[in-house]
């Protein structure tokens, strides 16, 4: 069996209100500190959502919390996130691992059908992110990091 995952790294939830869950987070269960972002498509360029490149505005929170990363998400333009939102309500979206592999991972999936929601490499390629859809066989949505995640 191969094995794919050297660690796990983050749960990344869709939220309505980023504020107003950070607060919940905060005051009702004393899970902080959070970093607030503003996000917009342009920040990384070369990202593809679906195969195009296309706008993406949201804002993020993240927290590293008992020994992982949260990541709230709250979509502002059409997107990945404004899809679950839609369909789902606020929850968990996606589960992110750091890879042995990325692009053998992907030559894998990319075998069995298995085609990046949203992609982005930097640079030389060397480091990025993308997410997949496994929600019929794992349950959630993939996000895979190639490098050193951020």
């Amino acid at each position: 069996m191969k094995k794919y995952f050297e660690k796990f790294f983050q749960v990344g939830l869709v939220v309505d209100d980023v504020d107003a869950y950070v607060k919940r987070y905060e005051n009702d269960f004393g899970i902080e500190p959070w970093d607030i972002h503003e996000f917009k498509s342009d920040q990384i360029p070369g990202m593809t959502i679906d195969g195009k490149v296309r706008d993406l505005r949201m804002k993020t929170a993240f927290c590293r919390s008992f020994g992982t990363q949260l990541e709230l998400i709250q979509p502002i333009s059409e997107s990945i996130y404004m899809d679950w939102l839609r369909q789902h309500g606020p929850g968990i979206h996606h589960v992110a691992f750091v890879l042995n592999d990325y692009d053998t991972i992907m030559s894998d999936l990319s075998a069995k059908g298995k085609k990046p929601l949203m992609e982005a490499l930097f640079g030389d390629k060397s480091t990025g992110f993308a997410y997949v859809d496994l929600v019929k066989e794992l349950g959630f949505i993939l996000e895979l990091h190639k490098g050193k995640p951020g």
